[in-house]
């Protein structure tokens, strides 16, 4: 953390194989051990980083673990501004079929508000990903199809 701080200490860099060190250190220490190690690095009940929004976006599986102790830090903004349910958006990891309630849910200010990071609407993000959810892209657009009037 002292080195890296910005990349929260590089516990979400990627190795060889595709894992984070923060996936290892679950599998060799377990969700306890790791979890406690982490807090004391970033402190529970008061994170000065958005980090659920760099689990999101490295390590997504890990979700769990982390919300349920970085309670607070579900409302901050990342560095571009982004909410925590813009972030899970814009990383590419959420996909209508694997998680329709994530896109049902959404609130329709949620559904009319500009990603800061990409200055897209939610449907054009879910759209420009790496791979095109058309599905997610129908259920945005179907939330407020005025959007995608010129």
């Amino acid at each position: 953390m002292r080195y890296h701080p910005n990349d929260l200490g590089l516990i979400f860099q990627k190795d060889d194989e595709g894992q984070t060190a923060c996936e290892r250190a679950f599998k060799k220490y377990g969700n306890d051990i790791t979890m406690s190690a982490i807090g004391d690095l970033i402190p529970f009940d008061d994170p000065n980083v958005p980090i659920l929004h760099h689990v999101v976006k490295h390590a997504p599986q890990c979700m769990k673990y982390f919300a349920c102790r970085y309670l607070s830090a579900s409302y901050f903004r990342d560095c571009e501004g982004r909410t925590l349910h813009q972030a899970a958006l814009a990383s590419g990891n959420k996909a209508f079929i694997d998680d329709p309630m994530f896109f049902l849910e959404m609130s329709d200010e949620q559904v009319r508000e500009i990603d800061p990071g990409s200055d897209l609407y939610p449907f054009m993000v879910a759209a420009s990903g790496q791979i095109c959810d058309l599905s997610a892209v129908y259920a945005l657009m179907k939330r407020n199809p005025s959007l995608a009037q010129p």
